[in-house]
């Protein structure tokens, strides 16, 4: 009964080393979070094989499966085409059956770094500032309305757990 966000990577940070890429692959040296073959193809491995276990468990499968994050806060890191690199994320996420929606979070409000401008991949941010900082508020109505004017929501994935922030 409780439904479910899934981040099955490559890149989840959630304070994991590397951001939960193997170690092995960072000490490689080959570019990592980004449309490079070498990567993808390890991405792959193991990323298409979890997508598969999640698959069965969508909402509307039966399951309680809501959403799928294919990337975090890409915005905090060089990409030289965050379209592309989310874009093959994405269609990984396609070819094993993932239907749910799929998002990408800014951390830095660069949506357009996040690979939020890839076709088929919602827009969200991450939002921690300061709970008392009364111009927050007229920030993210500010980002509200850029999403309005495009015909998309705003989401927030993440936030501060202060009760003030989710007034």
């Amino acid at each position: 009964g409780i439904y479910v966000i899934v981040r099955p990577g490559p890149y989840i940070c959630s304070e994991w080393t590397g951001g939960a890429i193997p170690a092995r692959i960072l000490e490689s040296g080959m570019p990592v979070r980004c449309d490079n073959k070498a990567f993808l193809g390890e991405v792959e491995r193991r990323y298409f094989a979890a997508l598969k276990e999640v698959a069965p468990f969508e909402y509307g499968k039966g399951g309680t499966v809501i959403l799928l994050q294919l990337d975090n806060e890409l915005d905090f890191y060089v990409c030289p085409d965050p379209n592309a690199y989310i874009g093959k994320l994405r269609d990984m996420a396609k070819k094993a059956g993932i239907t749910v929606p799929y998002f990408c979070c800014a951390g830095q409000y660069g949506i357009e770094k996040s690979g939020g401008m890839t076709e088929g991949v919602n827009k969200t941010l991450n939002c921690y500032p300061d709970s008392l900082d009364t111009s927050f508020d007229r920030e993210l109505r500010g980002y509200g309305l850029l999403f309005r004017e495009k015909g998309e929501a705003l989401m927030v994935s993440e936030t501060n757990r202060d009760h003030f922030l989710l007034r």
